[in-house]
C-alpha cells in the first residue's frame, strides 16, 4: 500500500513508541484534532505544538510522506472515509428509528379500532345486570385460570379494584381450589369467571356449584361458543378478530371492559359507602 493511501492515523498511532520526543508533541496534537491539521499550514503546525517546521516534515518522512502536503491528502482520505461510516450509520440508525415509529403507530391505529370494535359489541344490558349483582353481593368469587401471565395479572388487578371499591372479593386461580371454593357461595353472592379460553372441568364443576347454591354467575370471554359461556346468567362477550392478533385483542377485550365494569360500578355506588366512591385506575 502507497504511503499517500495509507491510513495516516493508524500508521502515526502504530509508530508512535518509535517517535523522538518532538515528534510525539506534534503526533499528539495531529490525532487529538486532525480535522484542524487539514487546513493548518505546516508553519501553523509547528506553532501550535510549539515545534519547528523542520520537525514537522521530519515526522512526515518519517512516517513514509514525501511531503507535509502528501501527509494531509492521505489524513484527508481517512477522514473523509470516516465521515461516510458515521454518516452511513447515522443513516441506518434514522431507518430503524422511522420503522419503529411506524409500527408504534400501526399498533395504536389498530389499537384504536380494536376497542371500537369491541365497544359495538358490548351489550350495554349485560353489562347494567353485572353492575348491580356486583354491587348488591354479600362476596365475588373471582375465578380464572393461570394459563399466561397476563391473565394471572387481570385476575389479580380485578381483584384489587374490587375490594378498594369495598366489595368482598376471593380470587381463584387454581384449579383444585375453585370447587371448595365455590360450595360455600350462597344466593347472595356472585361467581365471576374470567376467561382466557381455556377450558376445564373445574371451571365448569364451581358453575355447577354455583348454580346449586343459586348465586349469580358472570361470564367474562372471548369465546362465545364455549361450554362455560353457556352456563352463566350474565354473559360479558366479545367475539375477537381471529384472522388478526386475536390473543392480544382478547387481552385488551378483558381490560377494557373490566375497566367499564369496574368504573360503572363505582358510579353506582352507594353514597353510604365511601369506599366506593371512586375507582383507581392502575397502569
Amino acid at each position: 500500500m502507497k504511503s499517500s493511501q495509507a491510513n495516516a492515523l493508524l500508521l502515526m498511532r502504530s509508530l508512535y513508541p518509535s517517535f523522538s520526543y518532538t515528534e510525539k508533541k506534534i503526533a499528539k496534537y495531529v490525532l487529538a484534532h486532525p480535522d484542524k491539521v487539514l487546513y493548518a499550514t505546516v508553519t501553523e503546525l509547528a506553532e501550535k505544538t510549539e515545534t519547528g517546521e523542520t520537525s514537522v516534515l521530519r515526522l512526515c518522512r518519517n512516517l513514509g510522506f514525501s511531503s507535509y502536503q502528501q501527509f494531509k491528502l492521505a489524513l484527508a482520505k481517512h477522514q473523509a472515509s470516516v465521515s461516510h461510516q458515521v454518516d452511513d450509520r447515522l443513516e441506518e440508525e434514522q431507518d430503524r428509528n422511522e420503522a419503529l415509529a411506524m409500527l408504534a403507530d400501526k399498533l395504536a391505529s389498530d389499537s384504536c379500532t380494536w376497542l371500537e370494535h369491541i365497544r359495538k359489541q358490548l351489550d350495554i344490558g349485560q353489562l347494567q345486570r353485572a353492575v348491580h349483582a356486583i354491587n348488591s353481593a354479600n362476596q365475588v368469587l373471582l375465578i380464572g385460570m393461570e394459563s399466561t401471565g397476563f391473565h394471572s395479572a387481570v385476575i389479580s388487578e380485578a381483584q384489587d379494584q374490587l375490594l378498594e371499591l369495598g366489595i368482598d372479593t376471593i380470587a381463584v386461580q387454581e384449579l383444585g381450589l375453585m370447587t371448595k371454593r365455590a360450595a360455600f357461595l350462597t344466593s347472595k353472592d356472585v361467581l365471576f369467571i374470567i376467561s382466557s379460553g381455556q377450558e376445564h372441568d373445574e371451571v365448569l364443576s364451581a358453575i355447577q356449584l354455583a348454580r346449586q347454591k343459586q348465586a349469580t354467575i358472570i361470564g367474562l370471554a372471548a369465546n362465545s361458543g364455549s361450554e362455560a359461556a353457556e352456563r352463566v346468567d350474565i354473559r360479558l362477550l366479545v367475539q375477537a378478530d381471529q384472522e388478526v392478533h386475536p390473543s392480544f385483542q382478547a387481552k385488551m377485550m378483558q381490560l377494557y371492559v373490566l375497566q367499564v365494569l369496574l368504573s360503572a360500578i363505582a358510579l353506582e355506588a352507594k353514597p353510604s359507602d365511601p369506599a366506593r366512591n371512586e375507582i383507581h385506575i392502575h397502569n
